[in-house]
């Protein structure tokens, strides 16, 4: 299970802009559930889904531990979710390069995009027409083709959040519908 670290930290001071309060929240791809912990905790209704069995069952004690009532649930990016219109959808992605798929929690592919691109391919129809994602994204990962990529599904980005440290540069993209 991946433990906090810079991006979920920036994840983190992204989401602690937004009134949370009232929101119906999905974090895809929870892994120890920190930011969906900090959602819960502002008052939004969260969901939380991930593909480790492991993290989804250290996350539901722990938040059954802080008196968090979040829906766990165990899936494969949206393949297992039924719930739709969310007014936020989030997403920390493995984005490493690698040659095969070693580590799920970190490993993002030949181009560190898969499943940043398999989340754009998907999150729409689950989100709120007036909602909005927050994506994170690296600049190894090729910041122009995902706007073009957002862009002929009709939507727009801008970036809330960036911070830079020797090996990477990290920016939380605000997504919404292009009007």
């Amino acid at each position: 299970m991946y433990s906090p670290s810079e991006d979920t930290f920036l994840m983190n001071k992204a989401l602690s802009k937004l009134h949370l309060q009232g929101l119906k929240v999905l974090e895809v791809g929870c892994g120890n559930s920190y930011n969906s912990f900090f959602c819960a905790e502002q008052g939004a209704k969260v969901f939380a889904l991930d593909i480790d069995k492991e993290a989804i069952e250290i996350s539901k004690k722990e938040a059954h531990a802080r008196s968090l009532n979040i829906t766990f649930i165990y899936s494969d990016m949206f393949t297992s979710i039924h719930e739709k219109d969310f007014d936020l959808i989030f997403f920390n992605p493995p984005y490493l390069i690698s040659d095969k798929i070693k580590h799920i929690d970190l490993d993002g592919g030949k181009k560190g995009r898969l499943f940043i691109d398999k989340f754009i391919e998907s999150f729409a129809e689950f989100l709120n027409p007036k909602g909005k994602v927050l994506l994170l994204h690296t600049d190894y990962n090729d910041l122009a083709e995902t706007k073009e990529k957002l862009k002929k599904k009709g939507f727009t980005c801008k970036i809330v959040e960036e911070e830079s440290f020797f090996f990477e540069r990290l920016f939380i993209l605000e997504i919404f519908i292009d009007n």
